[in-house]
Protein backbone atom coordinates (compact mmCIF):
# COMPACT_ATOMS: atom_id res chain seq x y z
CA UNK A 1 0.00 0.00 0.00
CA UNK A 2 1.10 3.45 -1.13
CA UNK A 3 1.33 6.46 1.69
CA UNK A 4 2.03 9.59 1.34
CA UNK A 5 5.21 11.32 1.82
CA UNK A 6 6.48 14.52 2.57
CA UNK A 7 8.14 14.71 -1.11
CA UNK A 8 5.08 13.70 -2.73
CA UNK A 9 3.00 15.81 -0.82
CA UNK A 10 4.57 18.96 -2.07
CA UNK A 11 4.75 18.11 -5.67
CA UNK A 12 1.00 17.57 -5.09
CA UNK A 13 0.53 20.76 -3.79
CA UNK A 14 2.34 22.40 -6.82
CA UNK A 15 0.32 20.62 -8.82
CA UNK A 16 -2.65 21.62 -7.36
CA UNK A 17 -1.76 25.28 -7.12
CA UNK A 18 -0.46 24.93 -11.10
CA UNK A 19 -3.72 23.58 -11.82
CA UNK A 20 -5.82 26.76 -10.19
CA UNK A 21 -3.86 29.03 -11.50
CA UNK A 22 -3.93 27.68 -15.46
CA UNK A 23 -7.49 27.21 -14.61
CA UNK A 24 -8.16 30.79 -13.50
CA UNK A 25 -7.35 34.18 -13.88
CA UNK A 26 -8.32 38.03 -13.12
CA UNK A 27 -11.92 38.59 -14.32
CA UNK A 28 -12.49 41.72 -16.19
CA UNK A 29 -14.66 44.04 -17.45
CA UNK A 30 -15.76 41.09 -19.95
CA UNK A 31 -16.81 38.72 -17.53
CA UNK A 32 -15.48 35.72 -16.39
CA UNK A 33 -14.28 34.98 -20.42
CA UNK A 34 -11.71 38.10 -20.26
CA UNK A 35 -9.14 35.71 -18.75
CA UNK A 36 -9.29 33.59 -21.11
CA UNK A 37 -6.53 33.48 -24.06
CA UNK A 38 -7.94 33.19 -27.98
CA UNK A 39 -5.47 30.18 -28.24
CA UNK A 40 -5.96 26.90 -26.07
CA UNK A 41 -3.37 24.03 -26.10
CA UNK A 42 -3.02 20.58 -24.56
CA UNK A 43 0.22 19.72 -22.74
CA UNK A 44 1.03 17.67 -25.41
CA UNK A 45 1.05 20.16 -27.95
CA UNK A 46 2.74 22.47 -26.11
CA UNK A 47 5.50 19.97 -25.11
CA UNK A 48 6.10 19.34 -29.17
CA UNK A 49 6.42 23.23 -30.19
CA UNK A 50 9.02 23.34 -27.22
CA UNK A 51 10.75 20.11 -28.67
CA UNK A 52 10.56 22.09 -31.93
CA UNK A 53 12.07 25.92 -30.80
CA UNK A 54 8.49 27.05 -32.00
CA UNK A 55 7.15 27.92 -28.37
CA UNK A 56 4.76 30.99 -28.79
CA UNK A 57 3.35 30.18 -25.39
CA UNK A 58 5.47 32.66 -23.11
CA UNK A 59 4.96 35.59 -25.65
CA UNK A 60 1.41 35.40 -26.23
CA UNK A 61 -1.78 34.43 -24.12
CA UNK A 62 -1.99 30.73 -24.25
CA UNK A 63 -3.48 28.49 -21.70
CA UNK A 64 -2.70 24.85 -21.18
CA UNK A 65 -6.14 22.46 -21.42
CA UNK A 66 -6.65 20.66 -18.13
CA UNK A 67 -7.71 17.01 -17.69
CA UNK A 68 -10.42 16.33 -15.48
CA UNK A 69 -8.45 14.38 -13.49
CA UNK A 70 -6.22 16.87 -12.54
CA UNK A 71 -8.49 19.35 -11.99
CA UNK A 72 -10.44 16.98 -9.02
CA UNK A 73 -6.86 16.32 -7.48
CA UNK A 74 -6.78 20.06 -7.47
CA UNK A 75 -10.15 20.66 -5.43
CA UNK A 76 -9.19 17.34 -3.39
CA UNK A 77 -6.37 18.84 -2.08
CA UNK A 78 -6.96 22.94 -1.73
CA UNK A 79 -10.94 22.49 -1.32
CA UNK A 80 -11.00 19.07 0.87
CA UNK A 81 -12.54 16.16 -0.10
CA UNK A 82 -15.13 13.20 1.63
CA UNK A 83 -13.87 9.79 2.45
CA UNK A 84 -15.40 6.79 1.76
CA UNK A 85 -16.40 5.94 5.51
CA UNK A 86 -17.92 9.87 5.75
CA UNK A 87 -15.18 11.71 6.82
CA UNK A 88 -14.94 15.09 5.36
CA UNK A 89 -11.30 16.60 5.18
CA UNK A 90 -10.71 20.33 4.28
CA UNK A 91 -7.76 21.46 2.51
CA UNK A 92 -4.85 20.06 3.25
CA UNK A 93 -3.09 23.28 4.74
CA UNK A 94 -6.44 24.46 6.99
CA UNK A 95 -6.47 20.48 8.04
CA UNK A 96 -3.40 19.61 8.82
CA UNK A 97 -1.31 23.04 9.31
CA UNK A 98 -3.82 25.56 11.02
CA UNK A 99 -1.96 26.23 14.00
CA UNK A 100 1.42 25.67 12.90
CA UNK A 101 2.60 28.86 11.90
CA UNK A 102 5.90 28.73 10.41
CA UNK A 103 5.57 25.16 8.84
CA UNK A 104 2.46 26.72 7.06
CA UNK A 105 4.42 30.08 5.93
CA UNK A 106 7.47 27.87 4.46
CA UNK A 107 5.59 25.10 3.05
CA UNK A 108 3.04 27.78 1.64
CA UNK A 109 6.01 30.11 0.75
CA UNK A 110 8.06 27.01 -1.12
CA UNK A 111 4.67 26.40 -2.83
CA UNK A 112 3.81 29.61 -4.50
CA UNK A 113 7.67 29.90 -5.48
CA UNK A 114 7.39 26.62 -7.13
CA UNK A 115 4.65 27.07 -9.42
CA UNK A 116 6.13 31.16 -10.36
CA UNK A 117 9.59 30.12 -11.08
CA UNK A 118 8.28 27.01 -13.45
CA UNK A 119 5.72 29.15 -15.05
CA UNK A 120 8.91 30.99 -16.29
CA UNK A 121 11.37 27.66 -16.39
CA UNK A 122 13.84 28.83 -13.37
CA UNK A 123 14.13 27.23 -9.76
CA UNK A 124 12.76 28.58 -6.62
CA UNK A 125 15.62 30.62 -4.84
CA UNK A 126 15.11 29.51 -1.85
CA UNK A 127 18.34 32.16 -0.60
CA UNK A 128 16.51 35.11 -2.03
CA UNK A 129 13.56 34.28 0.20
CA UNK A 130 15.11 33.81 3.22
CA UNK A 131 16.95 37.26 3.21
CA UNK A 132 13.74 38.99 2.13
CA UNK A 133 11.61 37.12 5.06
CA UNK A 134 14.77 37.14 7.86
CA UNK A 135 14.94 33.16 8.03
CA UNK A 136 17.91 31.27 7.72
CA UNK A 137 17.72 28.56 5.25
CA UNK A 138 18.31 25.72 7.29
CA UNK A 139 15.18 27.08 9.22
CA UNK A 140 13.23 27.41 6.02
CA UNK A 141 14.07 23.95 5.10
CA UNK A 142 13.06 22.29 8.35
CA UNK A 143 10.01 23.93 8.72
CA UNK A 144 8.80 23.71 4.91
CA UNK A 145 9.81 19.37 5.46
CA UNK A 146 8.27 19.50 8.88
CA UNK A 147 4.88 21.14 7.34
CA UNK A 148 5.13 18.44 4.41
CA UNK A 149 5.19 15.51 6.73
CA UNK A 150 2.65 16.84 9.40
CA UNK A 151 0.35 16.47 5.95
CA UNK A 152 1.44 13.62 5.03
CA UNK A 153 1.30 11.96 8.50
CA UNK A 154 -2.57 13.52 8.55
CA UNK A 155 -3.30 11.88 5.40
CA UNK A 156 -2.11 8.56 6.06
CA UNK A 157 -4.08 8.66 9.49
CA UNK A 158 -7.43 9.04 7.74
CA UNK A 159 -6.78 6.94 5.21
CA UNK A 160 -6.54 9.16 2.17
CA UNK A 161 -5.40 6.98 -0.62
CA UNK A 162 -2.44 8.23 -2.88
CA UNK A 163 -3.24 8.85 -6.58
Amino acid sequence: MDLWTGDRVKAELVAAFEVLFDTSGPVGPGGHGSNWPSYVYEAREIWEMRREGTNTVGRMRARIQRRAKEVTASDNVLYGMRLKNGIEIKGWIPQFLEKQGGARRCLLAHVFGTVEANRFDRKFKVSVWCRRHGVSESTFRSRRDRGAEMVAFGLNEFGVPVW
